[in-house]
């Protein structure tokens, strides 16, 4: 698969950058969050609250490693860069 130099990896440009995944992974919390912002139900009675469990689980996770990944790519990025 061919990468924009911009979204290339600073450890494989083959590869799509650790940043760009995390950024792409943070949008699953913030959709839902909004979603939820905006009044839209995710679920009803019984056994809707078990998945808005399995949601709120998702998002959750999903925003550590996003965050994770986002900030590892950019120190990556700054160390490939400034540093080497």
């Amino acid at each position: 698969m061919v990468v924009p130099k911009l979204l290339g990896s600073s450890v494989n440009p083959e590869k799509l950058a650790m940043t760009v995944r995390g950024i792409l992974l943070l949008l699953v919390p913030t959709v839902i969050a909004v979603a939820r912002f905006k009044g839209v139900e995710l679920g009803e009675e019984g056994i809707m609250q078990a998945i808005d469990a399995f949601i709120d689980l998702i998002q959750a996770v999903s925003a550590v490693v996003g965050s994770v990944w986002l900030f590892w790519g950019l120190i990556r990025k700054v160390q490939k860069r400034f540093f080497n």
